[in-house]
């Protein structure tokens, strides 16, 4: 809807923090710093939801264990720093 894409977490030899969330607009790759954000992951899976027109993140492997939450960002995360709210799966 916002002619974006959202790239959260991964790992670099470790995973990376939560907060480590860009954005790209096509032409460039912009740091995100939400406030609130999902615990750091790697392999976690993020798709976009046509019809709430959201991003949906779910799981990954945190750094003892896998994880089975599902995160959809506030309206503000991309735009500001609110962050993330967690939903139930």
């Amino acid at each position: 809807a916002r002619e974006r894409t959202v790239l959260f977490g991964g790992a670099s030899g470790a995973s990376l923090m939560g907060s480590d969330t860009w954005e790209w607009d096509g032409t460039s790759w912009i740091h995100r710093q939400p406030v609130k954000h999902p615990v750091s992951r790697s392999a976690a899976a993020m798709t976009y939801d046509v019809v709430r027109r959201k991003i949906v993140l779910f799981g990954g492997s945190g750094a003892s264990s896998n994880l089975s939450d599902t995160w959809v960002p506030n309206r503000e995360l991309l735009r500001g720093a609110r962050g993330f709210s967690t939903r139930l799966a």
